[in-house]
């Protein structure tokens, strides 16, 4: 990681541990939000359980950026993903709770518009 992903990644907003275990594309977002002016809009379509909609709120966050940022999801999973469908299924049948769960872990529902 650069050091200014490093810092906000130890910054109590996220672990680097939780991020890099999975999240493969964290520079593109880096780059979106150094890249776009205030006042600009992002929209994740595909939410699960919210990790890397964290992490986008996250920079936002970080950098000051004024960028209205929504992500969308049924938190119902996709019908013809069973590995999927049984994570689903094991917390009730939706994960909008996890979700939520993990954006106010990062203190950063205050980045972000989720629309389900």
């Amino acid at each position: 990681m650069n050091s200014q992903l490093s810092n906000l990644a130890y910054d109590n907003t996220l672990k680097a541990d939780w991020l890099t275990d999975w999240f493969k594309a964290y520079y593109l977002y880096v780059d979106m939000v150094e890249k776009y002016d205030n006042d600009s809009l992002f929209v994740e379509i595909g939410t699960w359980t919210g990790k890397s909609s964290a992490f986008m709120a996250s920079l936002i966050k970080y950098y000051d950026k004024k960028i209205t940022f929504y992500t969308i999801d049924t938190f119902k999973g996709s019908p013809d993903e069973q590995e999927h469908n049984q994570i689903v299924n094991a917390h009730g049948g939706d994960l909008f709770t996890i979700c939520h769960n993990n954006l106010k872990q990062c203190n950063v529902l205050d980045y972000i518009n989720i629309i389900k």
